[in-house]
């Protein structure tokens, strides 16, 4: 992923992480000339609502438009992601729409020289020898992503460290992911 980064007063406040969707490993089928924007952070709460993260979005937006060094220099199509909301400030997807961003099928989008096109997103579902086990899939593109996992990992040893328990970077194991977004429901499994 790249990622483009924010600074006041010479520190660094803000960084929105991005790539071109056909770059991500575990995604099937990727959009070609489509950027996934993966995280949008401003951790500091006096820059919050000061307009940093839209400015990063627009600065992105632009780039998109007159082509992106990572895309070899062609202009997107569109840009998506898959915003969420977050506790005691501002919601990602409330930033999003302020920016431009509407709802398309299970994600965000922002059309930039191209017309939106939905892709099939797989939804999680465990592989039957995962009922007597923990599996932790987490993406290191978000800067809680990496954090949250080891932190599930070490909560779940300190109550039962014989419990079996897998955890999986999904950039480096796309197929720990692809295989469980590939499975049926089946009745009377969640």
């Amino acid at each position: 992923p790249c990622a483009k980064i924010a600074y006041l007063d010479g520190s660094p406040v803000a960084q929105i992480v991005f790539c071109p969707e056909e770059t991500i490993p575990f995604i099937r089928d990727p959009r070609k000339d489509v950027v996934s924007i993966l995280c949008v952070y401003s951790p500091f709460p006096e820059t919050q609502r000061k307009g940093v993260a839209s400015a990063l979005l627009k600065n992105l937006v632009d780039e998109c438009k007159t082509g992106l060094r990572c895309m070899g220099g062609r202009p997107c199509h569109f840009a998506v992601t898959m915003p969420f909301s977050t506790m005691g400030r501002q919601s990602l997807i409330e930033l999003h729409k302020k920016n431009g961003f509407r709802q398309g099928h299970k994600e965000m989008f922002l059309e930039i020289k191209g017309k939106y096109v939905p892709r099939d997103i797989p939804e999680y579902h465990p592989l039957p020898g995962d009922l007597d086990r923990t599996v932790i899939l987490y993406t290191p593109a978000c800067e809680w992503g990496y954090f949250y996992a080891f932190k599930i990992e070490e909560l779940i040893k300190k109550m039962d460290s014989g419990h079996s328990l897998e955890v999986y970077n999904i950039w480096e194991r796309p197929e720990e992911y692809i295989k469980r977004s590939l499975q049926k429901v089946t009745a009377g499994r969640s």
